[in-house]
Parts: structure tokens; sequence; C-alpha cells
């Protein structure tokens, strides 16, 4: 079986996509979550070319960051927590060997590797003109934020080993009682769940433009929900999943250049995510490699077509 992944996938048509979404709309732009209203302004990150613009305190509890990116070789933000014990350059040389690996067992063994050294919080998938809020609830302690797509070869920046986008934040205050789905006013939950035919996605309540989800990951494995915008009514959960069994000349049946939702999420974990959405429909797909036999989860079946009112 051809080891296939987002990376190679959006490496061999993710130019021609890059340009034609250049040419697109005016930027999109989501409704900051309602707590950021009477309190604090959200906290910005800026990933970029030269530039990787992030915090280095955050308070503690349900925080709001705001996610941008100016380049489209920039735009997986994700924010992760390294485990007791293990070092950031352990982590780094994990993540180079996911991005890079060829075969199913070496996807299994760096994505295992991964689990064991961090807890992954997951983050924003963004790209120029898209403004993404994030909520995750936060502990005292020191986390990193990072740029994915700097491990991701031809897909990235391609900066030397150790110039990657990852910084330190660090949070310091006594964790207060804060109910984070109050606070971003959720009005939909996107879960992984384990089923008789493999994880799925299952969606309560109804999404709504520019208005927060909670993702949350009750699977056994680190997993993530990136979103796209189907703009063809007749796309069907059986084109989504022929074109994830499909090798890469097949055209994607959602707008592939343009993805939102949030980067990998370890087990139990969950995030608050608000996308610069419109009505309309859209897909939730999973790339992460499956721990069984190392292909992207959503062509097990791991993906889930789902409308978002005004």
């Amino acid at each position: 079986m051809r080891n296939w992944n987002r990376r190679r996938f959006i490496a061999a048509g993710g130019a021609a996509a890059g340009a034609a979404l250049t040419a697109g709309a005016a930027p999109a732009h989501a409704a900051a979550p309602a707590q950021q209203a009477d309190s604090a302004e959200p906290l910005r990150i800026v990933t970029g070319e030269e530039d990787f613009v992030c915090p280095s305190t955050a308070p503690p509890g349900a925080t709001v960051f705001q996610v941008t990116a100016t380049s489209f070789r920039t735009g997986f933000l994700g924010l992760v927590r390294l485990r007791d014990g293990h070092e950031e350059s352990t982590f780094r040389e994990l993540l180079y060997a996911l991005f890079s690996a060829r075969t199913p067992q070496e996807t299994i063994e760096a994505t295992r590797g991964l689990m064991a050294t961090a807890e992954l919080y997951g983050g924003a998938a963004v790209h120029p003109g898209a403004v993404a809020y994030i909520t995750p609830v936060l502990e005292p302690g020191s986390y990193l934020v990072l740029e994915y797509r700097d491990f991701q070869g031809p897909l990235g920046r391609e900066p030397e080993q150790g110039q990657e986008h990852v910084r330190t934040l660090t949070v310091t205050e006594p964790v207060t009682a804060t109910d984070a789905a109050a606070a971003t006013g959720s009005s939909a939950t996107l879960s992984t769940r384990e089923t008789a035919d493999g994880p799925r996605f299952e969606l309560h309540g109804q999404p709504r433009a520019g208005s927060p989800v909670r993702c949350v990951n009750h699977v056994t494995q680190p997993d993530e929900a990136i979103i796209y915008r189907v703009p063809d009514d007749s796309v069907t959960e059986e084109d989504v999943h022929a074109f994830f069994n499909s090798d890469m000349s097949m055209t994607a049946p959602f707008r592939i250049d343009a993805p939102l939702g949030t980067p990998p999420v370890s087990p139990g974990g969950d995030i608050w995510v608000t996308m610069p959405t419109e009505p309309g429909r859209y897909v939730a797909a999973s790339w992460v490699g499956s721990l069984e036999d190392g292909r992207p989860m959503a062509a097990h079946g791991q993906h889930l077509i789902f409308h978002v009112a005004a």
C-alpha cells in the first residue's frame, strides 16, 4: 500500500491551489469568542515566511488565541506540552520522522513516539486571508507553539533544522474555574469516537457560521479535524471516500486549498475552534496515519459532510 498523506498530495498539487486562492475573495474573519468582548483581547499568533509572532505567556483556563497566516507555506499551527522527562529536540526529530515516513511502519512508529513524548492540544489550520480563534484550556506549565508545516518538507518553508517556528509559551497563574463551553458560546461538538467500523466523526448540535465548534478526541490515538468547504451540492460521502482511497491524480471534491479546523489532539483532549465559515456544506476529515496500517484515518472512513447554518 502506497504511503499517501496530506504532505505528499499537497506538495504535488498545492502550488496551483495556492495561486487560485490568492486571487480569490476578500479575507474571511471568524467572530471572536464571546468571552473576549468583556475581558482581555485574544492573544495573537501570526505565522509567516520570516516572522512568527507568538506570546511568551498566557493566563490559565480557557484562553483565546487569534491565529492568522501570511504565507501559503505556513498555516498549520499547533500547541503541545512535552511530557515529563522528554526533550524538545526529541519532539522535533519525531515530527521530521513522521512527515518524511515512506512506509506504514515508519508512520506508526513515529506516531507512537509522539504520543509518548507530548500531549497534543490541537491548534488551527488557516491560510492567508483567514482568521481563526482557538480556545484551549491551559494549566500552569510550559507549552510549545509551533508551525507544523516547517517539518513537512516542500509543503512548508524548509528552514534549517533548529530554525523552525517553535516558541515556548508559559502559563504561570493558578487555574481558575473557567467553563470554556460557556465562555465561547459553543453551539456544536464534533467528536471522534470508536465504532465497529473504526474511528468516526459524530456531530452534535448545529454549527453556525463564524461560531465556535468544540472538537473532542475520544479515540486511543492522536486525531484531527481538518475542515474543507464543499462547494458542489452533488458531492457525497462516497465521493470523499473515493478521493482518500485514490492516487494523487484525482481532483479533491472539496476546497483542499483552503483548510480550516484543528491539527491533531491527543486522546481524551479537546479544543474550541472558531473558523471563518459561511453558510453551506463542509467536510471534516483526518489525515492522521492510523496505528493499524499507517494510512490516513479518512481512507478508513473518518470523514463527515455537514451543513453550516447562518
